[in-house]
């Protein structure tokens, strides 16, 4: 049957039987404007641990802690998503039953194509627990940059790749060519290799910061502050 007007609230339950029509393989979840639940998937509900009849009419800041720290972090992710015309996509970290899992949360603003109307957004989730060799690298690199000294800090004005600042921030902590190229194949599911890492690291990284032994650098770059923040693929 052919659909040639909707209204704002015929749009979303036809968007919404459709969802349930066609099942996503991700976590899917639709707001309205004001951050209220009109509908969740199952396994988003699984996740949260709660039924479709917990969640519909609320907002998440009003379920249980666990969503409420959710909803703490993605809320600010929510209001950048209405007010621009793109998704807006972040990896957020909750804890859930005393475990550390990683969010990869992806906001999009949902129109009404009948008359480009704003009528809410949709949330698609993916999840994976933070494994212990993970959260002890972070910990570990914590508390490696929490022995320096705000004033300490130089200023330097240099421009690293994402996968620079994953290596120096691994070598900060004392690992090695090997376990670099090892957890690094295991964030980004492709192989590293140990004499690629190192050459590269002799080749491009020693030169940006003027120094010639790994130590050097260590040094430098956590003094420069260039370390204060954690690579967004370890957190």
């Amino acid at each position: 049957m052919k659909v040639d007007y909707l209204e704002n609230d015929e749009f979303i339950d036809f968007y919404i039987k459709t969802l349930e029509m066609n099942p996503p393989a991700r976590s899917v979840a639709v707001s309205n404007l004001q951050h209220q639940i009109l509908f969740a998937n199952q396994p988003y509900l699984e996740f949260i641990e709660l039924t479709i009849e917990d969640v519909v009419g609320k907002r998440m800041r009003e379920l249980n802690s666990f969503i409420a720290e959710y909803a703490s972090q993605v809320l600010p992710m929510a209001e950048r998503a209405l007010a621009q015309d793109k998704y807006v996509r972040g990896l957020l970290q909750i804890k859930k039953n005393n475990k550390l899992f990683w969010i990869d949360c992806y906001l999009m603003r949902l129109k009404n194509p009948f008359n480009a109307n704003l009528v809410g957004m949709t949330s698609n989730l993916n999840w994976a627990r933070i494994s212990t060799p993970m959260l002890n690298l972070i910990n570990a690199l914590d508390k490696k940059l929490l022995v320096v000294e705000n004033n300490n800090r130089n200023s330097f004005n240099l421009s690293l790749t994402t996968q620079e600042h994953e290596i120096i921030a691994l070598l900060a902590i004392g690992k090695s060519y090997k376990e670099v190229a090892w957890i690094l194949s295991s964030i980004h599911n492709q192989e590293f290799n140990p004499a690629t890492i190192a050459t590269n690291v002799y080749r491009k990284i020693f030169p940006k910061f003027e120094v010639s032994n790994l130590s050097e650098l260590v040094n430098k770059t956590i003094k420069s502050g260039i370390l204060d923040s954690i690579p967004e693929s370890f957190i």
